[in-house]
């Protein structure tokens, strides 16, 4: 239990966490959701000096070929040396703080026992290195925390949890889950007319406009290639099927606007 370990410092307020959660969203096109209110997770951090030696063989007996001293740090929950966090509590020792957590916390169990921790560290440090055990030794071991923002999102009546580094500038966790919503007829068409409504919006559309052609010659291209070296089977009865898909594409949408407004001009004006 949190009694006043040191925690890393925060480097990152919530405020932006929740800034950057909001954007993610956004580039998803979701905008009616809901965000609950964050909390911390307390991740518990083992850091300590390491020594280990290797030998090597001389006539009859071994000698000491090489000795290394070094800092690592491995997750107490999980067991697992952390390279990132190790460099991150390196640089940061003389900023780690007692100050109580700013908001509600959870705080990560420790799956060490106290009187095996050097134990476990070492085999860990052992593992790492790819060292034989009864070369390492651990000293000055101590134990922080890392602080994580824990965020729930709730779209259409689902959660999403997600965590963002408090510590250190990095990617949201858990917002791969999230998925990427279609836009609606009417979005999509504002967005064409918002494109369309400025001579920079003209060349924006221009440019997608041709790339969705371009990428469509090439689809083309390659179905064609591909029936003409396949065996073609003639049936009796054909369907047909119209496709409704290029009306969920903003620069075809635009095109039909620009067609519509022409046609507009030449009912009224060119007589």
């Amino acid at each position: 239990m949190y009694i006043g370990n040191p925690l890393l410092p925060k480097t990152i307020s919530v405020d932006q966490a929740l800034s950057k959660v909001k954007k993610v969203l956004q580039e998803k096109n979701w905008s009616n959701f809901e965000i609950g209110t964050p909390k911390l997770i307390l991740v518990p951090y083992f850091y300590f000096n390491y020594h280990y030696y290797l030998e090597k063989n001389n006539k009859d007996e071994k000698i000491i070929d090489k000795s290394v001293d070094g800092f690592l740090a491995i997750n107490a929950n999980t067991l697992n040396v952390d390279e990132k966090i190790t460099k991150l509590i390196k640089s940061s020792i003389k900023n780690l703080t007692s100050d109580p957590p700013e908001l509600e916390f959870e705080e990560l169990p420790i799956n060490i026992e106290k009187k095996e921790q050097k134990i476990v560290t070492g085999l860990k440090v052992a593992e790492f290195f790819k060292i034989p055990k009864q070369s390492v030794l651990v000293s000055s071991i101590k134990k922080c925390f890392l602080q994580l923002y824990e965020i729930n999102i709730t779209i259409e009546d689902k959660i999403y949890k997600i965590n963002a580094n408090a510590c250190i500038e990095s990617n949201l966790i858990g917002v791969e889950k999230i998925p990427i919503r279609e836009k609606g007829f009417v979005e999509l068409t504002k967005e064409a007319l918002s494109d369309l409504s400025t001579p920079a919006g003209w060349v924006t559309y221009s440019k997608g406009l041709l790339g969705e052609v371009t990428n469509e010659v090439l689809s083309t291209t390659k179905e064609v290639s591909k029936k003409t070296t396949e065996k073609i089977v003639i049936t009796k009865k054909t369907d047909f099927k119209f496709d409704f898909t290029m009306f969920s594409n903003k620069w075809v949408l635009g095109l039909i606007i620009i067609l519509g407004l022409f046609l507009i001009y030449l009912a009224f004006f060119a007589r």
